[in-house]
């Protein structure tokens, strides 16, 4: 590998080896100690005999590989705060390192993204809707944490998991990754995420999730109600919820039978600590257009009625229907919500498939 000249050693930067975007942990922490070193005057031959404003401009001239930050990886030094790392962190990035594979991800995430968008607006169009009334739920189950990160920064903030731990791990990983933007002075953070639960919900994992989520879509019955009640008021807080409904008729899916979605949207709306926000059902899995689309016009008329009776209260105005495949029936339903996955993570890189089930 060759060495990289620096102006008799004491500008020598990374050690004279180039590493690449995703280089070994190892690799990347000597090569954080390198500028650390190159930095501190207190060393022999360290300190900056140029501006510090250019001290970017001089690691860049001398190091023709690149080095990954320790955010890009999800990594930290051990034994070192974020604080400590920070400053690294920024000078690496202003000189430049932090490209290779994440652009051309986050090209591609923009691009699907710009797809699903447009087909949104067309969708909208045909029935003479607002493309701005249909808010896209960023299904992340399927993709690792530095997609997430990516999505946020480009601006999507409506994030969908359908695992209990799945979402908590990741909620968590993306808080503590605001708490060390947060140090970064150089920076604006983005706005902070706001997470769906979309899944099956369990009563014994509410109070897991509770804490992350903004909205509950999948609330199938007064126990899980009654549940989600008493740890939102140990919360000291109120969650919006959907009531999920098995319009489909199908025996594998979750949800209440369309019959009793009044009644039981009656009793949910009374809960002190839950408000109630609207309904959401999954299509059936087929690739018949004329059975999807019965299934959402269903689910929009059983929405109707009880809009028009007022039995659910001012905020039941929320419908969430459609996924990858069926979204744009969805919308032309009326749907306020889509939650897609594959449609927007195609071409990108996914996580393993996580051990655990709800």
């Amino acid at each position: 590998m060759p060495t990289y000249a620096t102006g008799g050693g004491r500008y020598r930067a990374l050690a004279g080896k180039p590493l690449n975007t995703y280089a070994p942990y190892g690799a990347q922490v000597r090569a954080a100690d390198q500028v650390r070193r190159l930095r501190d005057p207190s060393r022999p031959g360290g300190g900056p005999n140029i501006p510090r404003r250019r001290w970017p401009a001089a690691v860049a001239s001398r190091c023709q590989g690149v080095v990954a930050p320790y955010w890009s990886t999800g990594y930290t030094a051990p034994n070192r705060s974020p604080r400590d790392v920070d400053p690294v962190q920024r000078m690496l990035r202003a000189a430049g390192f932090f490209h290779g594979r994440l652009p051309a991800m986050k090209r591609k995430l923009a691009e699907n993204w710009k797809r699903i968008t447009e087909r949104v607006g067309d969708a909208c169009h045909r029935v003479g809707r607002d493309p701005t009334d249909v808010t896209i739920v960023a299904v992340t189950k399927s993709v690792t944490p530095n997609v997430i990160r990516t999505l946020i920064e480009m601006g999507i903030h409506d994030l969908g998991e359908n695992r209990v731990q799945q979402l908590t791990k990741r909620a968590a990983m993306v808080n503590e990754w605001f708490k060390r933007r947060s140090l970064d002075s150089s920076s604006v953070p983005p706005p902070r995420p706001v997470w769906h639960m979309i899944g099956h919900l369990q009563r014994n994992k509410v109070a897991a999730v509770l804490p992350w989520v903004r909205l509950v879509h999948s609330v199938d019955s007064l126990r899980l109600a009654e549940e989600i009640d008493s740890q939102a008021g140990k919360l000291k807080t109120t969650m919006r919820v959907l009531l999920e409904v098995d319009a489909a008729d199908e025996p594998s899916k979750y949800g209440v039978a369309v019959a009793a979605t009044t009644h039981l949207g009656e009793q949910i709306a009374s809960l002190p600590h839950i408000e109630l926000c609207g309904l959401m059902a999954m299509a059936p899995l087929t690739s018949d257009e004329s059975r999807i689309r019965f299934t959402f016009e269903r689910v929009k008329d059983l929405f109707d009625e009880i809009v028009s009776e007022g039995s659910c209260g001012d905020s039941f105005r929320m419908l969430s229907l459609g996924m990858s495949n069926d979204f744009e029936y969805g919308i032309e339903a009326g749907a306020t919500y889509i939650r897609i996955g594959s449609a927007l993570f195609e071409g990108i890189e996914l996580a393993p498939e996580p051990a655990y089930s709800d």
